[in-house]
């Protein structure tokens, strides 16, 4: 084989070995990561409502290159919203993610309500208890870094988001009639799996029933039925 051809053979192999080392775009190496003032500044000029920066991480491994920033928002002073920017080294390469659960804090309440009227169109003959298991931090429910304009466009957005509901079943009689209900609405109901909405119902027959707090709710384990569709 001639030396030029050699050459052409070497760079075959050697130039997309060094398109990946340096002209990959997610590469933390050519696109650093943002600071916290950055993502503050980035947060002001893009949402409604004015941020300031309450604490801040960041990380710097070789599995892991981000900061993170906790910020109040004049918008909701009583939350913290976590805005996320920095790049994943996956199994073959790293990519980017940037995202932020103020899409979240603005539409929750529109979403509790929501779910909650759900629940009470299919079990309105029943005592039941609802509660959102996902918090502000959760890694589900935050969605991309620019304001969605409404509760449709964040649903399109978010990766989900999960209900959990106990329904009072201490009586035998009340529980057949539950069982029989949750048969029928499974078989009336065409589930939505594309939906981010899942809901987690538990059938709760004895007397813990009364004191089940909203953390109690997230904790309860064994036997569910799974609902998944929107509202």
């Amino acid at each position: 084989m001639k030396a030029t051809e050699k050459n052409k053979l070497y760079l075959i192999f050697i130039i997309p070995f060094l398109f990946l080392l340096w002209g990959c775009p997610y590469n933390p190496i050519t696109m650093p990561v943002w600071t916290a003032q950055e993502i503050c500044d980035y947060m002001n000029e893009n949402f409604d409502g004015d941020f300031t920066i309450n604490d801040s991480k960041s990380e710097d491994t070789r599995s892991e290159k981000s900061t993170t920033v906790f910020m109040t928002c004049t918008l909701f002073p009583e939350e913290i919203v976590i805005t996320e920017q920095g790049y994943t080294n996956g199994e073959m390469a790293w990519s980017q993610h940037f995202s932020t659960n103020y899409n979240y804090l603005l539409y929750k309440n529109q979403v509790n309500k929501n779910a909650d009227n759900f629940i009470k169109t299919k079990f309105a003959d029943f005592n039941y208890k609802i509660t959102c298991e996902e918090t502000t931090d959760s890694y589900w429910i935050m969605s991309s870094p620019k304001q969605l304009k409404t509760l449709d466009e964040y649903l399109e957005d978010v990766y989900r988001i999960g209900f959990i509901v106990a329904i009072d079943a201490r009586d035998e009689e009340v529980k057949n009639q539950i069982e029989a209900k949750v048969k029928a609405v499974l078989y009336d109901m065409q589930q939505d799996y594309s939906s981010p909405i899942v809901y987690f119902v538990y059938i709760i027959d004895d007397d813990s029933f009364d004191s089940l707090t909203s953390e109690d709710l997230c904790e309860l384990e064994g036997k569910y039925i799974y609902l998944h569709n929107l509202f």
